[in-house]
Parts: structure tokens; C-alpha cells; sequence
């Protein structure tokens, strides 16, 4: 059973950090380009 549940648990880990990650960044660049709009 463990050498199966290491790659799962790895592949659940990744989903979550992209979930979570990529709309963080996805803002974060949004914010930064309103702002550089916004003086410019």
C-alpha cells in the first residue's frame, strides 16, 4: 500500500498548492498591473 500512496498523496498535494497558488498569483498580477494603470 505505501509505495502507491506516496505518488497519490504527492498528486493531492500538488492539486491543493495549484488551487490555492494560481488565483493568489493570478490577483497578485492583476493588483500590480490596476496599480502601474492607475499612476501611468
Amino acid at each position: 500500500m505505501v509505495p502507491t500512496a506516496i505518488p497519490s498523496f504527492g498528486g493531492m498535494l500538488i492539486v491543493l498548492l495549484t488551487v490555492f497558488i494560481v488565483p493568489v498569483l493570478y490577483c497578485a498580477m492583476e493588483e500590480f498591473r490596476l496599480k502601474k494603470e492607475k499612476k501611468g
